[in-house]
């Protein structure tokens, strides 16, 4: 097989295995014109009209524009901080300032006013001051109110972590703006990217629930955009949905363009549903969140999320209420070497039994190429049968004799016939029995006189 043959297998090999993957990843039904961000529990057999509630906690209190009695006031370029006691260290101002400088990098297009403008930081001493003051439960380390644009703090080794995830919460979600449960994922899994990419206090459980997902553990995107609530998820599902969401938005960030996230966001904002949003954002092959779940889950095995320094505790959502029993998050997937165990069975049909299934179509369509090319070879290559001499009439001349054809003569009057057959070829063509009776009437031969 020459190389051009090869080099046409080659392509057509490498046309139908890229055919084959297209249809297998965009392959389907038309996408929902609505956006799917509510989650439908279980028990109302998927309704359009029922959804889990949400509890949102207490008005958060509002001094107006006086200082609180036992509070000190203390202003930077960028915040209005109410220091209960005395004012807080010099040190922890300049380390708020870097902190706002650094998310501003990101953010500045979601929050064009905080260059300007000022965010209200009330720092209580103890966490029982602040369970009172906020009315929050005691698995929030920190609250934010996006319409005031106040953070609600208590001390601790984790502050800065703390005002890093809920400040993110205020710049973000003041352009985002809609009810604080529309596209939940995005808004925490924006906050917690500015805990740990931007306050660089990543929590000490986020390398292990990164590990899970890099295993494929978690959810689904379709499910992940459904949740509204997170009433009813325990500790470990709540830390799980909390890197998942800031995993996507870090993917998200570092996609395409440094432009394409807050694109995206804008085109959310303006109505359109998270599938025609992402792919007026970052083009083609993100049509579909499946297709965005695949390459975000490569990137995963791939080790493209290393978060930073742990740290102990984690800042849940800015509102998060104490969940009530009734109402529990979807299950998770759970990883590949856990789903083995369990004796849960893989999918039928996954990628890779795919991708195979394209390669033997591809080679047995180069072997039936190769079997047809050597049959239509072997009849180009065959000789042609021998014919028989057309019957001829007695009155039709012969065709004319070559110097190659061999004369019924003896090689003693060869050189004399080849003369004499040149000599009357010119003048027309003859029969081989006018030509013999040419050559008998012409010879000298003593063997031939006579004859």
């Amino acid at each position: 097989m020459d190389i051009l043959t090869r080099l046409r297998l080659l392509l057509w090999l490498l046309i139908l295995t890229l055919a084959g993957t297209i249809l297998r990843q965009y392959a389907g039904g038309s996408a929902d014109a609505r956006p799917r961000l509510q989650w439908v529990p279980p028990a109302y057999g998927g309704a359009a009209s029922r959804f889990a509630p949400r509890h949102e906690g207490p008005p958060l209190p509002d001094w107006g524009a006086s200082v609180p009695l036992g509070f000190s006031l203390v202003q930077t370029p960028h915040f209005t901080i109410y220091a209960e006691g005395p004012p807080p260290a010099r040190e922890l101002l300049d380390a708020l300032e870097k902190l706002h400088a650094n998310l501003l990098i990101d953010l500045a297009s979601f929050a064009p006013w905080a260059r300007e403008e000022r965010v209200s930081i009330f720092l209580l001493r103890r966490e029982a001051a602040y369970l009172r003051w906020t009315g929050r439960p005691a698995s929030t380390n920190g609250v934010s109110s996006i319409a005031r644009r106040r953070i609600y703090v208590y001390e601790s080794r984790e502050l800065l972590g703390v005002v890093a995830h809920e400040l993110g919460h205020v710049l973000f979600e003041s352009f985002l703006g809609g009810a604080s449960g529309e596209r939940r994922w995005l808004r925490e899994g924006l906050a917690t990217w500015a805990q740990v990419e931007r306050g660089l206090a990543s929590p000490a459980w986020l390398p292990e629930k990164l590990d899970v997902l890099r295993r494929g553990g978690g959810w689904t995107l379709e499910d992940l955009a459904r949740v509204e609530d997170l009433a009813g998820g325990g500790d470990d599902e709540l830390r799980l949905w909390h890197a998942q969401s800031y995993s996507l938005v870090r993917f998200l960030i570092r996609l395409r363009f440094a432009s394409s996230f807050y694109h995206f966001c804008r085109h959310l904002k303006a109505g359109l549903p998270e599938e025609e949003a992402l792919v007026r954002a970052y083009g083609m092959p993100f049509n579909r969140l499946s297709a965005l779940q695949h390459a975000w889950r490569q990137s995963l095995r791939s080790g493209g999320e290393k978060p930073g320094s742990p740290e102990r505790r984690l800042p849940l959502a800015s509102a998060s209420p104490s969940p009530p029993a009734a109402r529990r998050l979807p299950e998770p997937r759970k990883p590949e070497g856990e789903r083995q165990k369990a004796g849960a069975r893989r999918p039928p049909f996954s990628q890779y039994y795919f991708l195979l299934a394209c390669l033997g179509v591809a080679l047995t369509a180069m072997g039936l190429r190769l079997l047809a090319d050597r049959r239509w070879a072997r009849e180009d290559d065959a000789p042609e049968p021998a014919r028989p001499p057309a019957a001829r009439r007695p009155s039709e001349p012969g065709p004319p004799l070559r110097r190659e054809d061999p004369l019924p003569i003896c090689p003693a009057c060869r050189a004399r016939a080849l003369r004499i057959t040149e000599a009357v070829s010119r003048s027309g063509a003859l029969s081989r029995e006018q030509f013999a009776r040419l050559v008998r009437a012409a010879d000298r031969c003593p063997r031939h006189r006579g004859r």
